[in-house]
């Protein structure tokens, strides 16, 4: 496999294809990006709407959307 890209793109979803043990190196470079986590997935799995256990969203703590997220008031 190639090394991985992100780039900067905005608000532009980066796809990228790394090996398993790469997922951490990956996770940490899109944190330092600001970007607001990452979707790793099976390689078997095919993309469908809704929520799935095959697709799993890794949030970075100190994006800002994260943070709003966490000071929320859920109550209303």
């Amino acid at each position: 496999m190639s090394p991985v890209d992100l780039g900067t793109h905005g608000d532009s979803t980066l796809q990228a294809q790394v090996p398993k043990e790469d997922g951490e190196i990956v996770f940490r470079e899109a944190c330092k990006l600001g970007c607001e986590g990452i979707v790793p997935k099976r390689l078997s799995s095919t993309y469908r709407r809704g929520r799935s256990p095959l697709w799993v969203k890794v949030k970075n703590p100190k994006a800002p959307a994260v943070k709003r997220e966490a000071e929320e008031d859920w109550s209303r």
